[in-house]
């Protein structure tokens, strides 16, 4: 059974220098596009905050545990090691599998 999700994404203190290649590596894990993300203003540290919403599917037979290990575990290699990192991640529709049975006349060729 496929799902549709709903992935929010907050990661505050990043540096100015590791924007670009966050916003890379998420779009990479998740469905996010360049204009799913916002930039927040530079704090005293010189570091800013990501948001980005996205709406995609998980992989095959991934778990939303495993997609939110993948996606921070890929953020903390791009920043340089442990940093904060909030996903909100919601369930928006299951889509159950249909499945079709074909009599053999219907599978007939005239």
């Amino acid at each position: 059974m496929e799902s549709i999700w709903k992935l929010e994404l907050e990661i505050p203190g990043v540096q100015a220098a590791q924007i670009n290649e966050t916003q890379r590596v998420c779009m990479v894990e998740w469905a996010f596009g360049e204009e799913d993300f916002e930039i927040g203003p530079t704090a005293g540290d010189g570091s800013q905050t990501i948001w980005a919403t996205g709406t995609g599917t998980l992989y095959a037979n991934e778990s939303e545990e495993e997609l939110e290990a993948r996606l921070i575990a890929a953020i903390h290699r791009v920043n340089g090691g442990l940093c904060c990192v909030k996903i909100t991640p919601t369930c928006l529709r299951r889509i159950e599998p249909e499945f079709a049975v074909l009599a053999e006349a219907d599978l007939a060729m005239d």
